[in-house]
């Protein structure tokens, strides 16, 4: 079952990402778009998360919960910084160095396992995002890239905490509270960072926002509940077959094709990293 969970999440995930790089590649604020997206996708988990909520058993959970919640909300913030100023492709093929961070965390917390399998998976993932971003023989680094890095780095301590949470709670509150929270942070970001109006909606692309709040919740639900019934550190790399969808996704629909060789050699590093990661 999890694995099935998973391998939605990473098709939801990519078509959701590959609408908002089309939308933020126009006059659209990164901000605004991301704080009503994620409000949106909390709203549509509340009705399942009032049926699913159960109270918690210990302190224990909460504060993992919280925990989550904030590195969640700094990847979502970092993700829709790095898509305002990146390729949607490049950017997931950097996200593929959650792999270590959720390695090494889920050791930490859940005792699973570091084998050589895992280890060799790793470097290989390393390796093809380093291939992918090699410029003219040397890595350029970019602020979108940036960007990404940090998404990923924050989005993989997220998911480890929220695992720690589901302990207790169910997947479907956990991802209301995270998106919910998320929005009105975003929201909050929104309104510091410069003199903007207080408006409750965008003006452009509400029809964007609204297909990938739905998309975002799905994949949220899904998500959380894979981490709740598998181990993370299979999971995650699962999921991560939302690099391949974005990468074709944005070769097809946002012509996407700067370097592509690089990005399909790469690709194809990571690809066989990930299969071993799970497979062997």
């Amino acid at each position: 079952m999890w694995f099935i969970l998973a391998l939605s999440a990473g098709l939801l995930f990519a078509i959701n990402k590959l609408i908002i790089r089309s939308s933020l590649s126009k006059n659209v604020n990164p901000l605004l778009f991301g704080a009503f997206h994620e409000l949106l996708a909390g709203l549509l988990l509340l009705p399942i998360a009032i049926v699913q909520f159960t109270f918690p058993h210990s302190n224990e959970s909460v504060i993992y919960l919280i925990l989550g919640v904030i590195m969640i909300f700094l990847a979502d913030l970092f993700s829709f910084l790095s898509l305002k100023n990146t390729e949607a492709s490049l950017y997931q093929i950097v996200g593929q160095l959650r792999h270590g961070l959720v390695l090494l965390g889920a050791f930490l917390l859940f005792t699973e396992p570091i084998t050589i399998i895992k280890v060799v998976s790793i470097l290989l993932i390393m390796i093809g995002v380093a291939i992918a971003l090699i410029e003219k023989s040397r890595i350029k680094i970019t602020r979108g890239i940036i960007y990404a890095f940090l998404s990923t780095s924050s989005v993989a301590f997220g998911f480890l905490f929220i695992k720690k949470a589901n302990v207790d709670f169910a997947p479907s509150f956990s991802g209301f509270v995270c998106l919910t929270v998320a929005g009105i942070l975003m929201y909050i970001a929104y309104l510091t960072t410069r003199r903007h109006k207080a408006i409750l909606l965008p003006h452009t692309d509400r029809k964007s926002i609204i297909i990938t709040a739905a998309i975002f919740a799905v994949f949220e639900y899904c998500l959380f509940t894979a981490l709740k019934v598998g181990d993370a550190s299979r999971v995650t790399p699962v999921m991560q077959s939302s690099m391949v969808f974005t990468l074709i996704g944005g070769f097809l629909f946002l012509n996407e094709r700067h370097r592509i060789t690089q990005k399909i050699i790469g690709s194809i590093f990571i690809i066989v990293g990930i299969g071993m990661l799970y497979f062997i």
